[in-house]
Formats: structure tokens, C-alpha cells, sequence
């Protein structure tokens, strides 16, 4: 793993080289990053190229376009697009270095935790062998060793009862591969039980650095001959006997340090929790600590799912704006109407009414904060100024709001840029009734809304004092009981 963590933090230290030349790209005041640190900007419009290329698509980008475009208020939303992504990987870099310096410390915790052990735990009765992943080290070297460690096992007769008519049959099936018990190379099948009568088996061995509890047998250079006491139950009755086993001698190799350790393993008691590991082999010391084994695997997995996956929801961000955006509109249709209305009254054109409300937010209001509904009619003014055609540009406009309410209400203008200023008057009083008796149905509408928030809360408050009142009635019952 240290070379893992090595191998991302050298792409990302040349991630960031790269990215300096983008420290010189000028972005809009208006538009400001998700923090403010220069360095992850900069590697964040490095990567934003990078997973453009790898996760673009065009409907999605058309989508997101389309949003955008309601939220900054302008058609041409490139350079928004451009930056929105910047924060997309921004957030993600964040997400994916936290489980980064997560694994790191992990490694060098688990380093720490790990040098110079003695022994291995055993796996408790019943758990089978594991397998242990250590580090040697001598004489300026390192060797990594995969290691089997049996399961504890305990020294009590593991069965109960014996049939002694199966003997034949029985020592057959001990020696498996091994042709007689006169010539024993392979290891043992110590079985527990044999027959359609369940015949319970034990075995006791005079010599377990010879054959061990489970059939193993190890063989050196010497013939060896070690006695097997098979004990065989049946209900309430029981026979022992007595086996004879000769271990053929193994021809002499050279072992390996893998065989070594392994065979000084096999070779501890099998009654101890612990296994210790030689401190020396052939005269040369040893040191041991446990290799990574992937522990820290899942640090990387989750810090690339998690930033992959914020990168995605980002997205979400901009629908709780557009939410936000709607409510505003709403609230201030009412007053937009009414503006037109009194203006018009006062004897202001549609058009010259239009562009007063956009110059009086731009010196006023704006600075205090951004209303929605007026930076539509800012953007419509700067094409009537520009020169297009006021139809289009209420249409455009109540068509860029995306209510009914504005486009009724746009539809009203055109009609005055097409027959005249004859009936509008009626025509706007009637719109700001109407408008304000949506407003009052807006606020209970949304407070029957907050209501129902506030349902859950509310109950859980109910269920606590039910709680509190109810259990010390029922402790005094039981104590008068």
C-alpha cells in the first residue's frame, strides 16, 4: 500500500505542476469559486478538462445549460457552465483527499501497531486455519512470508462412543493415500465418524512433531515409527487400540524460509492462543511485522466512488436554487403588477414603465440582495434598449419565467404593443386583484406546508412526554405489586 499511496500522491503533486498555467485564466467576479484557496482552483480547472472529456454528454450538458440559464439570468451561461463544473471537482478533490489522508493514517498507525511482533494469535476453537501476511526481515533484507495458522484446538476426547467391528474399515480410511501403515508418506484423514451407524472416532497421538491432531504429517530424514490410539463409540460402549505408523524418511532439499517458519508453526503447541515465530533461522535474527494486506483498499474505493458520485449529485444543488427561484417569483409577482399598473397610470408607455422598474432595482435593491423576477426584467430591458422588438421580448420574458402567472401577464403587454393602450387599464387592475389573491393563497398554502413539517417533530416530542409520564407509573405498580 505505501507504494500505492506513493504512486497517487506523485500523479497528484504533477496533477498540480500542470495546473499552474491555469492560475492566469480570468474568471467573472461574478461568479465566486466554492472556496478560496488558489491551488485547488487551479488543479480543479486541470481535472474539470479531464473528466469533461471522460463524463461528457450532450443532453446533459443541455439540461444544465437550460438550468443555469434561469439561475445567473443570461443566455449566454458558458462561462457558468464552465465554473459550475469547477466546483463539481472542487468538492470531489475534497472528498477524495479526506479518505486519502484517512488510508494514510491508517497505514502509519497500522506500521506503528505492527513492527516487531513475537506471535500470532491462533483462531479460536472452531474458525478454521487463517492465513497471516508478515514481513521478515534480516540481515538488511525483507522477505514477505504468507503463513498458515491453525485453529486452536483442545486436548479433551472430542467424541463419545466406539463400534470395534469397523477397525479394518476404519484404518483404512485413516490412511488414505498411504498403501499400509508400514509406509506412511502422505498425510493422515484422522476421521471423526464412519459408517450408517455414525461410529464416533478419537484419536490420541504419542508424538504431534510427527503427525499432527489433524493428519499432517511431517516427514525429515529419518524414518520415524509413532503410535496412533484410536479410541471407537457406539452409545455406551468403547474399545481403544493401538496403531503402529511408520513415517518414511524425506529426501534431503534445500527449504525455503517460507518452509521453515512454516514448519516452526506447525510445530507449536496447538493449545496456546499464541503462535511464536523463530527470532533466529540458521544462526541469522529475524525481525516480523505484518505486510498490508488491503486494509487500507477500501480508504481509496470509497474516496473514488464518494468523489465520482459528488461530482453527479453537485447537480442537485442547482434544483434547490431553481426552487428557491420559483418562490421568489411568486412573492414578487404581486408588486410587479401593481408597479406597472401605477406607472401606466401616472402616464408612463409599457415600455418606459418597464425600464424604470429596471432602473430602480439596479440603483436600489440590487446591491441588497438578488431578486430573481427583477433580473428578468433587467435582462429584458437591455434588449429593448438594444433594439428588439418589445413582443418579442415580453414573450421571451414570460417564457424565461416559466409561470402561468407571468405569461398571462405577458401576454397583456403584447396585446397593448399590438392594439394600443385601449382597455389596459381595466386589464392591469384586474391582474393585481388577481395577483394579490394568489399571494394570499401562496402564504397559506405554504403555511399548511410548514405545518405539516413541523408534524414529525411534534410527535416525537408527544411520544418522549407519553414516555416520561407513563414508565415511572408502571415501576410504582410494579413496586406495589
Amino acid at each position: 500500500m505505501e507504494i500505492v499511496y506513493a504512486l497517487l500522491l506523485a500523479g497528484i503533486a504533477a496533477i498540480y505542476v500542470i495546473s499552474l498555467v491555469h492560475t492566469k485564466e480570468k474568471i467573472s467576479d461574478e461568479y465566486e469559486f466554492m472556496n478560496g484557496l488558489k491551488w485547488l482552483d487551479a488543479l480543479s480547472m486541470t481535472l474539470t478538462g479531464i473528466c469533461g472529456r471522460l463524463f461528457k454528454s450532450k443532453k446533459k450538458e443541455r439540461y444544465n445549460d437550460d438550468r443555469l440559464r434561469q439561475i445567473y439570468v443570461k443566455d449566454n451561461v458558458e462561462e457558468a457552465a464552465y465554473v459550475h463544473r469547477i466546483r463539481k471537482v472542487s468538492l470531489s478533490i475534497v472528498i477524495f483527499s479526506v479518505f486519502l489522508i484517512l488510508g494514510i493514517l491508517n497505514e502509519l498507525a497500522g506500521e506503528t501497531d505492527e513492527k516487531n511482533i513475537s506471535n500470532i494469535k491462533r483462531p479460536d476453537y472452531g474458525n478454521g486455519q487463517k492465513q497471516v501476511d508478515v514481513i521478515a526481515e534480516f540481515d538488511d533484507e525483507k522477505e514477505s512470508l504468507h503463513l498458515k495458522v491453525d485453529e486452536k484446538r483442545y486436548t479433551d476426547k472430542e467424541v463419545e462412543n466406539i463400534f470395534s467391528g469397523s477397525y479394518k474399515e476404519v484404518i483404512r480410511a485413516m490412511l488414505g493415500k498411504n498403501k499400509s501403515v508400514d509406509k506412511v508418506m502422505y498425510n493422515l484423514n484422522l476421521i471423526d465418524s464412519y459408517g450408517s451407524e455414525n461410529i464416533k472416532i478419537g484419536w490420541d497421538l504419542d508424538d504431534v512433531k510427527i503427525v499432527d491432531y489433524d493428519g499432517s504429517v511431517y516427514r525429515d530424514n529419518e524414518d520415524h515409527e509413532v503410535k496412533l490410539y484410536m479410541t471407537m463409540s457406539l452409545e455406551d460402549y468403547e474399545k481403544k487400540y493401538e496403531v503402529s505408523l511408520v513415517i518414511k524418511a524425506e529426501k534431503e532439499t534445500d527449504k525455503s524460509l517460507q518452509d521453515i517458519i512454516q514448519q516452526y508453526i506447525d510445530e507449536e503447541d496447538l493449545h496456546n492462543s499464541n503462535v511464536s515465530l523463530p527470532d533466529k533461522v540458521d544462526g541469522v535474527g529475524i525481525k516480523y511485522r505484518l505486510s498490508g494486506s488491503g486494509e487500507n483498499i477500501p480508504f481509496l474505493m470509497f474516496g473514488v466512488v464518494a468523489a465520482v458520485l459528488m461530482y453527479f449529485l453537485k447537480d442537485r444543488d442547482m434544483d434547490k436554487e431553481l426552487k428557491k427561484r420559483k418562490m421568489q417569483l411568486e412573492d414578487d409577482y404581486s408588486g410587479i403588477v401593481s408597479r406597472v399598473m401605477l406607472l401606466t397610470a401616472a402616464g408612463m408607455t409599457i415600455k418606459n414603465a418597464w425600464l424604470r422598474i429596471a432602473d430602480d432595482y439596479t440603483k436600489n435593491e440590487r446591491k441588497k440582495r438578488k431578486r430573481y423576477a427583477y433580473e428578468e426584467i433587467l435582462l429584458a430591458a437591455g434588449k429593448i434598449r438594444g433594439g428588439q422588438s418589445e413582443k418579442e421580448v415580453y414573450r421571451m420574458f414570460g417564457k424565461r419565467c416559466g409561470i402561468q402567472m407571468y405569461i398571462k401577464f405577458c401576454n397583456i403587454l403584447e396585446q397593448n404593443v399590438i392594439k394600443g393602450t385601449k382597455g389596459m387599464r381595466e386589464l392591469l387592475e384586474y391582474e393585481v386583484h388577481e395577483a394579490f389573491e394568489n399571494k394570499k393563497m401562496l402564504a397559506k398554502k405554504r403555511g399548511d406546508e410548514a405545518g405539516t413539517k413541523m408534524l414529525l417533530p411534534m410527535v416525537i416530542m408527544l411520544v418522549i412526554a407519553i414516555v416520561i409520564i407513563v414508565v415511572p407509573s408502571f415501576l410504582t405498580m410494579e413496586r406495589g405489586m
